[in-house]
C-alpha cells in the first residue's frame, strides 16, 4: 500500500446538513465510479437518526476525499450506511484511518458497536473490513452484515 505524503493535509470534519448541501456535488462525485452503488442528493440528504451527529467528511488538501454516512440504529449500535473513498485517494491508508475516526466518533457519542453492510461478492471490501476488525454477523439478500465493538481512542 502507498502511504500519504507528509505534505498532504487531511481534515476530518463532521458532515453536517449545511456542509452536505454546500459540497453535495463534490461529495457525490466521489462515488460516481463506485462499482457497488452510488448515491444521489436525495439519499445524501435523507433523514436517519443522529445522522448529522455521526457522519463525517474527509478533506485532503481542501478537497473532499471521502465520506461516511452513519446513523444510530438503537441498542447502542451505529450503522455505516455509505462509506466511500474517492478513487484517487484509495490505497493511501485514508480508508483505514477514516473508518477508525468514524468508530471513535460513534464511541464518543455513547455507542458501543458499529455495523455495516457489504456485497457478498465485494471481496476487496470484505478483506478491508476484516483487516479493520469487523466480523461477519449474518448474510441476507446478497449482503453481509459486519460489525465490531467500538471504543473511544485516547489522544
Amino acid at each position: 500500500m502507498k502511504m500519504l505524503d507528509l505534505d498532504t493535509r487531511l481534515e476530518f470534519l463532521p458532515l453536517t446538513e449545511s456542509l452536505a448541501r454546500a459540497c453535495g456535488a463534490a461529495i457525490l462525485a466521489l462515488n460516481a465510479d463506485s462499482e457497488w452503488e452510488t448515491w444521489t442528493e436525495k439519499e445524501l440528504l435523507a433523514d436517519f437518526p443522529r445522522k448529522w451527529d455521526l457522519s463525517m467528511l474527509v478533506m485532503r488538501d481542501g478537497v473532499p476525499a471521502a465520506f461516511g454516512i452513519c446513523s444510530d440504529k438503537g441498542g447502542g449500535v451505529m450503522h455505516l450506511h455509505h462509506f466511500i473513498v474517492g478513487r484517487q485517494n484509495r490505497g493511501l491508508g485514508i480508508g483505514a484511518l477514516f473508518l477508525a475516526r468514524l468508530a471513535d466518533r460513534g464511541a464518543r457519542a455513547g455507542l458501543a458497536r458499529m455495523t455495516l453492510k457489504v456485497h457478498t461478492f465485494n471481496e476487496g471490501g470484505i478483506r478491508f473490513y476484516r483487516r479493520e476488525g469487523y466480523e461477519i454477523l449474518e448474510q441476507s439478500n446478497g449482503y453481509y452484515l459486519m460489525g465490531r465493538t467500538i471504543a473511544v481512542v485516547e489522544d
